[in-house]
Protein backbone atom coordinates (compact mmCIF):
# COMPACT_ATOMS: atom_id res chain seq x y z
CA UNK A 1 0.00 0.00 0.00
CA UNK A 2 1.46 3.52 -1.04
CA UNK A 3 1.86 6.36 1.47
CA UNK A 4 -0.95 8.25 -0.18
CA UNK A 5 -3.34 5.03 0.00
CA UNK A 6 -2.56 4.35 3.51
CA UNK A 7 -3.30 7.96 4.16
CA UNK A 8 -6.96 8.16 2.74
CA UNK A 9 -7.31 4.47 4.23
CA UNK A 10 -6.74 6.16 7.36
CA UNK A 11 -8.72 9.01 7.12
CA UNK A 12 -11.50 7.00 6.10
CA UNK A 13 -11.74 5.15 9.08
CA UNK A 14 -10.95 8.20 11.24
CA UNK A 15 -14.12 9.55 9.48
CA UNK A 16 -16.20 6.29 10.09
CA UNK A 17 -15.26 5.96 13.94
CA UNK A 18 -15.99 9.93 14.46
CA UNK A 19 -19.49 9.71 13.11
CA UNK A 20 -20.22 6.62 14.91
CA UNK A 21 -18.64 8.66 18.49
CA UNK A 22 -20.24 11.67 17.59
CA UNK A 23 -23.58 10.05 17.29
CA UNK A 24 -23.40 8.13 21.22
CA UNK A 25 -22.21 11.34 22.63
CA UNK A 26 -25.44 13.13 21.19
CA UNK A 27 -27.77 10.58 22.77
CA UNK A 28 -25.61 10.44 26.32
CA UNK A 29 -25.54 14.26 26.34
CA UNK A 30 -29.24 14.18 25.24
CA UNK A 31 -30.26 11.44 28.31
CA UNK A 32 -27.79 13.06 30.54
CA UNK A 33 -28.96 16.53 30.22
CA UNK A 34 -32.52 15.51 30.72
CA UNK A 35 -34.37 18.14 28.51
CA UNK A 36 -37.85 18.01 29.65
CA UNK A 37 -36.56 16.46 33.19
CA UNK A 38 -38.26 12.92 32.82
CA UNK A 39 -36.77 10.93 29.95
CA UNK A 40 -35.12 8.53 31.90
CA UNK A 41 -38.39 8.21 34.18
CA UNK A 42 -40.81 7.10 30.89
CA UNK A 43 -38.66 3.80 30.71
CA UNK A 44 -36.24 3.76 33.28
CA UNK A 45 -35.57 0.05 32.86
CA UNK A 46 -34.52 0.76 29.23
CA UNK A 47 -32.86 4.16 29.80
CA UNK A 48 -30.97 4.50 32.55
CA UNK A 49 -29.16 1.04 31.07
CA UNK A 50 -28.28 2.60 28.11
CA UNK A 51 -27.36 5.84 29.80
CA UNK A 52 -24.36 3.54 31.58
CA UNK A 53 -23.43 1.85 28.24
CA UNK A 54 -23.40 5.05 26.03
CA UNK A 55 -21.53 6.75 29.12
CA UNK A 56 -19.05 3.59 29.25
CA UNK A 57 -18.21 3.45 25.03
CA UNK A 58 -17.92 7.43 24.58
CA UNK A 59 -15.25 7.71 27.35
CA UNK A 60 -13.37 4.22 25.52
CA UNK A 61 -14.36 5.68 22.17
CA UNK A 62 -11.93 9.31 22.87
CA UNK A 63 -9.20 7.90 24.97
CA UNK A 64 -8.80 5.80 21.96
CA UNK A 65 -8.33 9.25 19.68
CA UNK A 66 -5.93 10.87 22.34
CA UNK A 67 -4.09 8.47 23.83
CA UNK A 68 -0.17 8.01 23.10
CA UNK A 69 0.28 4.10 23.17
CA UNK A 70 -1.66 2.51 20.38
CA UNK A 71 -0.28 3.32 16.29
CA UNK A 72 -4.37 4.32 15.22
CA UNK A 73 -4.77 7.59 17.11
CA UNK A 74 -4.76 11.85 16.49
CA UNK A 75 -0.96 11.99 17.51
CA UNK A 76 -0.11 8.80 15.11
CA UNK A 77 -1.65 10.54 12.33
CA UNK A 78 -0.74 13.86 12.67
CA UNK A 79 2.91 12.43 12.63
CA UNK A 80 2.67 10.24 9.80
CA UNK A 81 1.27 13.20 7.60
CA UNK A 82 4.28 14.93 8.69
CA UNK A 83 6.62 12.39 8.05
CA UNK A 84 5.27 12.64 4.17
CA UNK A 85 3.63 15.83 3.69
CA UNK A 86 6.37 15.52 0.39
CA UNK A 87 4.66 12.39 -0.94
CA UNK A 88 0.91 13.15 -0.05
CA UNK A 89 -1.30 14.76 -2.57
CA UNK A 90 -4.70 16.61 -1.99
CA UNK A 91 -7.04 17.95 -4.62
CA UNK A 92 -8.33 21.03 -2.98
CA UNK A 93 -5.34 22.87 -1.43
CA UNK A 94 -3.15 21.24 0.78
CA UNK A 95 -2.33 20.29 4.43
CA UNK A 96 0.72 22.56 5.25
CA UNK A 97 3.04 21.99 8.40
CA UNK A 98 1.78 25.26 9.47
CA UNK A 99 -1.93 23.38 10.02
CA UNK A 100 -0.35 20.23 11.34
CA UNK A 101 1.42 22.51 14.44
CA UNK A 102 -2.39 24.11 14.80
CA UNK A 103 -3.75 20.98 15.04
CA UNK A 104 -1.39 19.57 17.16
CA UNK A 105 -1.85 22.74 19.61
CA UNK A 106 -5.81 22.11 19.37
CA UNK A 107 -4.89 18.88 21.09
CA UNK A 108 -2.88 20.18 23.77
CA UNK A 109 -5.54 22.95 24.83
CA UNK A 110 -7.36 20.06 25.50
CA UNK A 111 -4.66 17.81 27.82
CA UNK A 112 -6.36 18.21 31.20
CA UNK A 113 -9.48 16.89 29.40
CA UNK A 114 -7.66 13.93 27.68
CA UNK A 115 -5.77 13.36 31.01
CA UNK A 116 -8.83 12.75 32.60
CA UNK A 117 -10.62 10.43 30.20
CA UNK A 118 -7.80 8.31 29.92
CA UNK A 119 -7.43 8.20 33.72
CA UNK A 120 -11.04 7.48 33.71
CA UNK A 121 -10.89 4.69 31.04
CA UNK A 122 -8.13 3.27 32.55
CA UNK A 123 -9.22 3.42 36.14
CA UNK A 124 -12.10 2.35 36.09
CA UNK A 125 -13.96 1.80 32.94
CA UNK A 126 -11.90 -0.73 30.87
CA UNK A 127 -9.85 -1.92 34.19
CA UNK A 128 -10.56 -2.26 37.66
CA UNK A 129 -8.47 0.37 40.02
CA UNK A 130 -8.90 -0.93 43.38
CA UNK A 131 -9.76 2.91 45.04
CA UNK A 132 -12.50 3.40 42.41
CA UNK A 133 -13.85 0.07 42.29
CA UNK A 134 -14.82 0.14 45.51
CA UNK A 135 -15.90 4.05 45.14
CA UNK A 136 -16.88 4.59 41.58
CA UNK A 137 -18.07 8.41 42.73
CA UNK A 138 -14.90 9.38 43.93
CA UNK A 139 -13.62 8.92 40.24
CA UNK A 140 -15.67 11.86 39.09
CA UNK A 141 -13.76 14.11 42.28
CA UNK A 142 -10.58 13.06 41.38
CA UNK A 143 -11.01 13.11 37.55
CA UNK A 144 -13.56 15.31 36.58
CA UNK A 145 -15.16 15.15 33.35
CA UNK A 146 -18.25 17.08 32.33
CA UNK A 147 -20.37 16.84 28.90
CA UNK A 148 -18.86 20.39 27.76
CA UNK A 149 -15.16 18.78 28.11
CA UNK A 150 -16.55 15.53 26.13
CA UNK A 151 -18.10 17.61 23.27
CA UNK A 152 -15.21 19.37 23.25
CA UNK A 153 -13.01 16.58 22.93
CA UNK A 154 -15.60 15.21 20.06
CA UNK A 155 -15.39 18.77 18.27
CA UNK A 156 -11.31 18.87 18.18
CA UNK A 157 -11.27 15.35 16.69
CA UNK A 158 -13.70 16.07 13.60
CA UNK A 159 -11.82 19.77 13.04
CA UNK A 160 -8.61 17.84 12.34
CA UNK A 161 -10.45 14.80 10.36
CA UNK A 162 -12.38 18.31 8.39
CA UNK A 163 -9.26 19.47 7.19
CA UNK A 164 -8.25 16.70 5.93
CA UNK A 165 -11.38 15.74 4.16
CA UNK A 166 -11.26 19.27 2.76
CA UNK A 167 -7.75 19.08 1.50
CA UNK A 168 -8.12 15.91 0.26
CA UNK A 169 -11.96 15.65 -1.66
CA UNK A 170 -13.22 19.67 -1.29
CA UNK A 171 -15.75 18.31 1.07
CA UNK A 172 -16.51 17.30 5.02
CA UNK A 173 -17.72 14.75 6.44
CA UNK A 174 -21.84 15.23 7.31
CA UNK A 175 -22.31 13.92 10.72
CA UNK A 176 -25.91 12.62 11.56
CA UNK A 177 -26.01 13.18 15.85
CA UNK A 178 -28.54 16.52 15.15
CA UNK A 179 -30.99 13.60 13.84
CA UNK A 180 -30.16 11.55 16.03
CA UNK A 181 -31.34 13.81 19.13
CA UNK A 182 -34.58 14.51 16.42
CA UNK A 183 -35.64 11.02 16.64
CA UNK A 184 -35.20 10.57 20.62
CA UNK A 185 -37.47 13.78 20.89
CA UNK A 186 -40.04 12.27 18.87
CA UNK A 187 -40.15 8.97 20.98
CA UNK A 188 -40.23 10.92 24.17
CA UNK A 189 -43.08 12.95 22.68
CA UNK A 190 -45.03 9.51 21.62
CA UNK A 191 -43.84 7.73 25.15
CA UNK A 192 -45.38 11.16 26.88
CA UNK A 193 -48.57 10.91 24.93
CA UNK A 194 -49.48 7.24 25.85
CA UNK A 195 -50.21 7.92 29.50
CA UNK A 196 -52.64 10.53 27.92
CA UNK A 197 -53.96 8.17 25.44
CA UNK A 198 -55.13 5.74 28.26
CA UNK A 199 -56.59 8.60 30.76
CA UNK A 200 -58.73 9.91 27.84
CA UNK A 201 -59.70 6.21 27.13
Amino acid sequence: MSVQQQYEAWLHGFTKYLDKTANKVALFTYLKQKVRGDEADLAPVIFLPVMESLLVDSVISLAKLYEQRSDRNLNEFLKFVETNLGNLVWTRGSITQQQIDAQRQSIASKQTAVKNILAQRNKYFAHHDEEFFVDADKLEEVYPLSIDDVEELVRTAQGINNAHNLALSGSIPVTLHEFYVVALDNMFNKLRERPNERNVG
